[in-house]
């Protein structure tokens, strides 16, 4: 070998270990960058798995606080034992650990599992949370080394005044026991304080633990303000380090092949060329993919959008179709009426037609103060006229189904304090139960009777259906006896209509009849006169 043949090798050799280095850096940066990435996607996964298990409950504590059988244990310590039943029942529907009631003092007032009581200091942050009308939310280890998350909303009492909160365990081992084995380290931290964790040994540690000082480990943390914790995920850095280090030394070997190979190099060019072919079909395959997936997601946001759009379509569709299609039939009427020469006929299908409207825009109006959560006022309202409009509205679905509405009203009158909108809302729930619970039978009878004398007016409307498995339940959310598909509902109809009667300053209650049938009974005030 020539000295300048040799000189060309030593500086090639330099060279190639220069490029070799830089190549390392540059590789072991861009593995960092995508394992950043991946990370915090399988972070944030992890994070929304446990908000969305803890989401229930969140839920599941302010339909329980402002359960109105709840405010009544608070004043009445006789109902303790029901109101325990009804939070034993909650309890074990949802897989909560524990379910209490506390006063304002931080006494127990009524538990899921009396024997198991967990006292609450009056001047506790969750109890203080509740009572100031926030979602108190906090995370507990108890001396056997159980952990819990608490949420507590506070109970309002007729005068609206906080009177005391609910409080829900929720067991934090039974919610991991759910989570998917992954190789990472993920763990959820109150402060510096571990209280949940995909490893169970790693409880016990601080949340500085899993991040050491070394480069041996990748750790990202993200806020979730949502349950009031930190997400800490810890990954092996290794698979980078060792990315790097192999797409390093194929550059290396590489360069070697060419140092040492110049006689192929038309070989080596046309291998090049080829490998550049490949790398462009590759690199063109993943755009492909690429504008694939974002298609599809915009896709599935656009159907997101439909749906939600589709759902308060379907809500406004439902409240004015009845209106609508009675001012279509009026006006026909009206018209054929005028061609006869029927004037005063005529004049009466107009005064309907305002009737209609009117309705429209009560329900528009009511629509308004539901978006905006006002008060509705209530104002001296006929209990017949809400009747007959809600019975108009389903009288065709009722005879499709061969089903008769018997009344015994027996006044020709009856005022009650109420909202004429909502008060049919109710009524008109109440005759399409009564409909789906017959429509498995050829013929069937709905039975209405009112009774109103100066003070209080009572109202039962019965079928002769197959009654109610379990009349006690009827009333809380979410509970339901029809499928999900048929029902076009979660449960939620009747435990409404409970809280707009209770809105009224009446009752809704519900019983079986001996032979068959369910009863509901609504009592309200009647209207003074003036």
């Amino acid at each position: 070998m020539t000295p300048k043949a040799a000189l060309f090798f030593a500086i090639y050799a330099l060279c190639a270990v220069l490029v070799t280095w830089l190549s390392y850096g540059w590789f072991f940066e861009r593995a960092k960058l995508n394992q950043q990435a991946s990370a915090e996607i399988r972070l944030d996964q992890a994070a929304g798995r446990l908000s969305g298990q803890l989401q229930t409950y969140r839920v599941l504590i302010n339909a329980i606080a402002r359960d109105p059988r709840i405010v009544a244990a608070l004043r009445d310590p006789g109902s303790m034992r029901s109101v325990e039943t009804t939070l034993e029942r909650q309890r074990l529907t949802y897989g909560a650990e524990e379910l209490d009631l506390i006063a304002a003092d931080g006494t127990t007032v009524a538990s899921a599992n009396p024997n198991r009581v967990k006292p609450i200091p009056a001047d506790s942050p969750l109890l203080r949370a509740a009572l100031n009308g926030r979602l108190g939310t906090d995370y507990v280890t108890t001396p056997t080394g159980e952990r819990f998350a608490r949420f507590s909303r506070g109970v309002i009492g007729p005068t609206g005044r906080k009177v005391g909160a609910a409080v829900l365990w929720v067991n934090l081992e039974e919610l991991e026991h759910e989570w998917p084995v992954v190789p990472e380290i993920i763990a959820f931290a109150d402060g510096a304080r571990l209280v949940s964790a995909n490893r169970a040994n790693l409880v016990t540690l601080s949340a500085r633990a899993l991040s050491p000082d070394d480069n041996s480990r990748l750790t990202v943390v993200r806020n979730i303000p949502q349950i009031n914790l930190v997400a800490v995920g810890s990954f092996d850095q290794r698979p980078a380090f060792d990315t790097a280090r192999q797409q390093a030394l194929l550059i290396l070997s590489l360069l070697g092949i060419l140092g040492l190979g110049l006689f192929v190099w038309l070989m080596q060019r046309e291998r090049l060329a080829f490998e550049t072919a490949t790398n462009a079909t590759l690199e063109a395959r993943v755009a492909d993919r690429t504008a694939a997936l974002r298609d599809a997601q915009d896709q599935l946001v656009q159907a997101s959008k439909l749906t939600a759009l589709g759902q308060m379509s379907a809500g406004v569709s439902h409240e004015l179709n009845q209106p609508l299609g009675a001012i279509l039939a009026y006006a026909q009427n009206g018209k054929t009426l005028l061609e006869r020469g029927q004037t005063q006929a005529a004049s009466e299908n107009l005064d309907a037609i305002d009737g209609q409207i009117t309705r429209i825009n009560r329900i528009i109006s009511m629509l308004r103060v539901f978006a905006r959560n006002e008060a509705v006022p209530r104002d001296p309202t006929d209990l017949l006229a809400a009747v007959d409009a809600a019975w108009t509205m389903v009288r065709d679905q009722a005879q499709a189904a061969n089903i008769e509405l018997i009344r015994d009203t027996g006044a020709r009158r009856c005022i009650v304090m109420a909202g004429k909108v909502r008060l049919e809302q109710v009524m008109l729930n109440l005759f399409t139960n009564a409909i789906d619970a017959m429509a498995d039978q050829p013929a069937g009878q709905i039975h209405l009777h009112i009774d109103c004398d100066g003070t209080t007016a009572i109202l039962q409307v019965s079928d002769t259906g197959p009654g109610l498995a379990d009349p006690d339940r009827v009333f809380e959310p979410f509970y339901t006896t029809k499928d999900l598909g048929a029902s076009n509902g979660l449960g939620l109809g009747l435990a409404l209509s409970f809280g707009i009667i209770a809105s009224f300053d009446g009752t809704l209650s519900c019983t079986n009849h001996a032979d068959g049938g369910a009863i509901f009974t609504i009592t309200l005030p009647v209207a003074h006169e003036a």
